[in-house]
Formats: structure tokens, sequence, C-alpha cells
């Protein structure tokens, strides 16, 4: 008898716990998501070594998402045009014990096709984000590269919804 409610009641949290994450806007990114149209993508950049360019291949890749290796092999270019980092570090410390860090990462982009026919934009999407510690705290030296790591993937994030919303519009 004890197993039973033990077993209804864990049936009951997960249900609950599912319809939580739901409710708040979490939904997993699925391949099924993805348009047809953009099944096929040819990545476009001149800094492919950049670790933004890296994780939206993979991104794209586990949707299952072909990434050509040439742009006439793909049905569309996603063209990254700029992908511009800037850490805003004070030279001045004030005496008030707190400091405070900007960081902005800023990417240009368009998706066209093969032909040259614009699709979406140029888009530009920018991020910003602030530290601020006071005087108790050690600043990392880490914390440029750890920050830059968050917004990269934020930033893959919120292109990967603007390909998704415009891209389901692509006739």
């Amino acid at each position: 008898m004890l197993d039973k409610i033990r077993v209804i009641f864990l049936i009951l949290i997960s249900v609950l716990i599912c319809n939580a994450l739901v409710g708040c806007g979490f939904q997993p990114r699925l391949s099924g998501d993805v348009p047809s149209c953009l099944r096929s993508i040819y990545i476009d950049s001149s800094q492919f070594c950049d670790p933004l360019i890296i994780q939206l291949r993979k991104t794209l890749q586990a949707l299952t998402v072909h990434i050509t290796k040439q742009k006439e092999t793909a049905l569309v270019i996603l063209r990254i045009i700029d992908i511009h980092w800037k850490p805003l570090i004070p030279n001045i410390l004030y005496s008030n014990g707190t400091t405070s860090y900007i960081y902005l990462l800023s990417v240009d982009f368009d998706l066209e096709t093969r032909n040259g026919k614009i699709l979406i934009g140029p888009k530009n999407i920018t991020l910003q984000r602030h530290l601020i510690q006071n005087i108790s705290q050690v600043y990392t030296p880490n914390a440029n590269q750890l920050m830059k790591k968050e917004m990269v993937e934020a930033m893959v994030s919120l292109i990967y919804r603007v390909l998704i919303v415009y891209g389901g519009k692509i006739k």
C-alpha cells in the first residue's frame, strides 16, 4: 500500500514539475522545429574559428541541420557579417569598493538563398551583461572568458530563435 502511494506521489510530482517548466516558457529544442527550408545551410563567415560560429554549427548539427561545406550545395546561406566582443573594464577603481564591468557581444547576420536573395536581415543582435563586484570579491583573470562563453551560448540561442521564427515564414 505504501509503495503504491509512493509511486503515485512521484508521478504526480513529475507531472507538476513538467507543467511548471512549460508554464514558465521552457521548451526543448527539437529537430522538428527547424523549417524544411533551413535543413541544409551553409555558414559563411570570415571568422570561421570564432567560438560563436563553432557553437552555432554544433547547435544546428544537433538539431539535424546539414551544414554544407560549399555554398552551392546549401538551400540557404547564413552569412555572419560581423562578430564584435567588447569587455568594458574600468581603468579607475573607485574607493567605495564596488566595480562595475560591462560586456557587449554584437552579431550582424543575414540569411540568403544561394542566388543572393536576402530572406532575413541584415539583422543585428546585441547582448549586454554587467558584472558588479564589491571590495571583498577578487576579480578572477578568466572572468572575461567565462562571461564570453555565457554570452556566446545566449547569442546562439537568440540567432536560432530568429532563424526558426523567420524561417517558418519563408516560402
